[in-house]
């Protein structure tokens, strides 16, 4: 009777001991420090919505915020840290995100660690893929337009892109994103404006030369964009739609305008799993995993001003304006990253000597 006890309170041990071991994953009971980067501005005010949440349900996992002024400057952040990284989670741009993944500084993200992958959209999640794995997850897709002061121009007038080259704007009144963002878009949408496309390019740097005196402003941040838009610096510029509707709501005189006669630039922001994070994987990923969820992503666009991407979520009424658009383009990464050291050089000595002359 006792070898039969004995084997009773082994057996009870043994399954005790796998349940264990099979939930420590979901749930780590060491503290434990993540480190998010992430931009300042609308994202870092979405990302500080969601942790008090996050943190309630996992108490023992503190996270700590990385203000990066752009996905270039963290990018290069890991590179000299790739040994060992300070950076748990990065919030990239799709090709930051694409050379992350090319020079393994980041981790696939599997449904084995990740249980919520499920629940995006198969198309949203197939534009993450590199290698055949999700090697970053699309959390938001934006897009960029025209943006005007309303007491200076009329966004009723505006009725094609090749407004931007107009004497309204001569000398100096337009401003567009530093060249970094999204690996040199400007080249690629300024093409489709005249009829090239992303693999036949040459027109847009041919137009971005005509395009140069009305240029006085050229942004590297949220901040700068709204703040010649709102001074009247630069009444018009092609920028980000989530900038306009924050500005917006806070009572701002612009609005954003997107043509008929090219399509509208949709772009995703990325989540990015950085490999060895210091805060440890299992952390790591439950971060990412309850991102993923329906309340969670729709919470989050709706603050911002995007669009969101899982499965069954909705728009507010009020973003109805700022996304979803039928005529759109998103750019093939391989083509953006395999043509940005050419494009960036060009822009250097073709394009930049010209700004606002």
């Amino acid at each position: 009777m006792k070898k039969w006890i004995a084997v009773v309170i082994a057996i009870v041990i043994i399954v005790a001991v796998a349940g264990w071991a099979s939930s420590s994953y979901l749930m780590p009971k060491e503290k434990r420090s993540l480190t998010v980067a992430i931009w300042t501005g609308p994202p870092s005010m979405s990302i500080k919505d969601f942790i008090p949440k996050f943190q309630a349900k996992y108490p023992y996992i503190d996270i700590k915020i990385h203000y990066q002024g752009g996905a270039g400057e963290t990018l290069a952040k890991l590179r000299a840290e790739k040994a060992n990284p300070t950076i748990d989670i990065f919030f990239a741009t799709e090709s930051a995100a694409l050379y992350s993944a090319m020079e393994g500084l980041s981790v696939p993200i599997t449904e084995d660690k990740v249980p919520n992958l499920r629940n995006m959209k198969p198309e949203v999640l197939a534009t993450g893929m590199y290698e055949g794995k999700v090697s970053w997850i699309p959390y938001w897709k934006g897009y960029v337009g025209i943006a005007v002061n309303s007491q200076v121009y009329d966004p009723k007038t505006i009725t094609s892109w090749q407004w931007l080259w107009s004497k309204d704007l001569s000398p100096r009144k337009l401003g567009i994103a530093a060249n970094f963002w999204f690996g040199g878009y400007q080249v690629q949408h300024i093409a489709k404006i005249w009829g090239g496309d992303e693999q036949n390019y040459e027109i847009g740097f041919q137009k971005l030369k005509e395009l140069a005196p009305n240029i006085g402003l050229v942004y590297s941040s949220d901040a700068d964009s709204m703040k010649g838009l709102i001074s009247r610096e630069t009444p018009a510029q092609l920028t980000l739609y989530d900038n306009v509707y924050r500005s917006v709501k806070e009572g701002a005189p612009i609005v954003v305008v997107t043509p008929p006669d090219a399509p509208v630039f949709a772009y995703y922001d990325v989540i990015v799993a950085v490999k060895n994070p210091p805060g440890g994987q299992e952390a790591q990923m439950l971060f990412i995993n309850e991102l993923l969820t329906l309340e969670a992503n729709e919470k989050w666009c709706n603050l911002i001003g995007n669009e969101p991407v899982i499965k069954g979520s909705t728009t507010a009424p009020e973003i109805a304006a700022y996304v979803g658009f039928s005529k759109q383009w998103h750019p093939d990464q391989t083509i953006v990253n395999k043509n940005w050291p050419t494009w960036n050089d060009r822009w250097t000595k073709e394009i930049q000597p010209l700004l606002g002359k």
